[in-house]
Parts: structure tokens; sequence; C-alpha cells
């Protein structure tokens, strides 16, 4: 999931790049996401921004709760904590 997540995320950087938008990580933000908006694409353009958009809203909740729900179980587990420590490895 949050590979999907990152993909989308570099097609949407990829919109906004050729419509000479470069604010990097401030595209996230909610100034930066009501610029990517506000562009005026051709028709399947503006689709497929609607769509990379919608499944980017529809990932990110979920990508979160997992996060959450992965944390909440690695306390519980001394052995998975320990596993975190391991340079390279995170959540």
């Amino acid at each position: 999931m949050v590979q999907a997540r990152t993909r989308i995320m570099n097609q949407l950087q990829a919109v906004a790049l050729n419509e000479g938008l470069r604010c990097k990580k401030k595209l996230w933000r909610e100034h930066g996401r009501q610029q990517l908006e506000s562009f005026r694409l051709a028709r399947w353009a503006t689709r497929r921004r609607r769509d990379l958009l919608d499944l980017l809203d529809r990932l990110t909740p979920t990508i979160a709760e997992l996060s959450q729900a992965i944390e909440h179980e690695v306390e519980k587990r001394p052995a998975a904590e320990r596993l975190r420590t391991h340079p390279g490895l995170g959540r």
C-alpha cells in the first residue's frame, strides 16, 4: 500500500512539474494540493488527476490506521521492539 501511494504521489508530482509547480513535499500540504487541483488540464488529464487524488485520499488513512495497529502490536512484543533497533528496519 505504501508503494502504491508513493507511485501515485510521484505521478501527481509529475503533473505539478509539467505545469511549472516545483514545491516538492509542500505539494502534499493544503496549499500545494489546492494549487495542484487548480490547474486547467485537458479532459483526460483532469480525470487522471482526480482519480489519483481519490486513490491517495483513500490510501493515506488506511496506511495510517495500519501503521498505528502495527505500533500497538509491537509494544506488546519485546522481540518485535528489538527488531526495530536493527539498522534499516522501521515500523
